[in-house]
């Protein structure tokens, strides 16, 4: 009973200081914003806890930083101008803000929203052709029942009483959508080489339901990829593992056979957010999708699909994150 009441209390406290905490911040980043030329902030969670460790990175200046034990981060001799200024953490989706910055300097706070890393798929070779593998939860029980579906293919099975699956699929790269009762959606990006088959072992996350974005989005991938050319791309989490790219933007430029500038952004999981290509780590990467032209019905941001790709893209580029 001791030890809880000390636990309550000690929550109690850290709730009643959060406001004084925050206004400690405010007040060293009003004092940091008073020297010229400086682009300062604070990096905290959804609920106010300062954040440390979190890759602070200006885009266009090509410098980057990270924040303190106090969340804290400060540029100096930032030129007066617009910018946009990406944070990131492992454990949380990478946030990015657009910010003027006058001869006075100016102050950026961001909230970086958490996730729940689900346990990466294992994707390994197998002497069989075609794909295998086997769908358990996160205690490492095996699920019977769960659908494993190849997108834009009529390739689709389910699982026995061991969790086990197989799917007659030849060389190539695909989309594998993975789904069960009262289970997150997987999507797993595969590439099957000409000599073997790939066997595949898939960790489900519980969940309450999946949102009728998700399924949008991923119905449009599905459309994205039946109508697939010579003109579009996919590159699987494998195919960046072999390229090796030094970055994203270094994969797009092979990809699409243009320039990608600094305002370039990507789709994110299908839309409708977006966010600049440099700001992405390749290490938080699924797979990435480069449509050279803008497929009819498509959506992008929210709304029909365009003529042409986005500003300083010379394709429409969807980045899928892993989860």
């Amino acid at each position: 009973m001791g030890n809880r009441t000390y636990v309550l209390l000690s929550k109690w406290q850290y709730v009643c200081a959060a406001p004084i905490l925050a206004l400690a911040f405010s007040s060293r980043l009003e004092a940091q914003s008073r020297e010229r030329f400086t682009l300062a902030g604070v990096v905290t969670d959804t609920t106010g806890v300062p954040l440390n460790g979190v890759e602070v990175q200006i885009g266009a200046l090509k410098r980057k930083m990270f924040s303190d034990s106090a969340g804290v981060f400060r540029f100096r001799d930032v030129k007066p101008g617009s910018y946009t200024v990406a944070a990131r953490r492992i454990g949380f989706f990478p946030q990015t803000q657009d910010v003027v910055v006058p001869d006075s300097g100016a102050i950026l706070r961001f909230g970086l929203v958490p996730y729940v890393y689900s346990l990466s798929p294992v994707v390994s070779a197998a002497v069989r052709s075609g794909l295998s593998g086997v769908v358990g939860d996160t205690t490492y029980r095996s699920i019977e029942g769960a659908e494993v579906a190849a997108l834009a293919t009529d390739k689709r099975a389910q699982t026995d009483s061991v969790g086990s699956f197989y799917l007659p699929l030849g060389p190539g790269q695909y989309v594998v959508r993975v789904t069960g009762a009262g289970f997150s959606i997987r999507l797993i990006s595969v590439t099957i080489p000409r000599d073997s088959g790939r066997r595949l072992v898939v960790w489900m996350t519980p969940t309450t339901g999946s949102s009728a974005r998700e399924f949008a989005n991923i119905f449009d991938l599905n459309s994205r990829l039946l109508r697939r050319g010579p003109m579009s791309k996919l590159y699987t989490r494998e195919d960046i593992v072999h390229m090796n790219p030094t970055d994203l933007r270094q994969l797009l430029v092979v990809g699409s056979g243009g320039p990608v500038r600094d305002d370039c952004r990507a789709i994110i999981d299908g839309g409708p957010s977006t966010a600049p290509v440099w700001a992405i780590a390749l290490e938080d990467i699924e797979m990435v999708e480069i449509h050279q032209l803008t497929v009819p019905g498509a959506i992008v941001r929210g709304r029909a699909g365009a003529s042409r790709p986005p500003s300083g893209c010379s394709a429409t580029i969807y980045v899928w994150l892993r989860k």
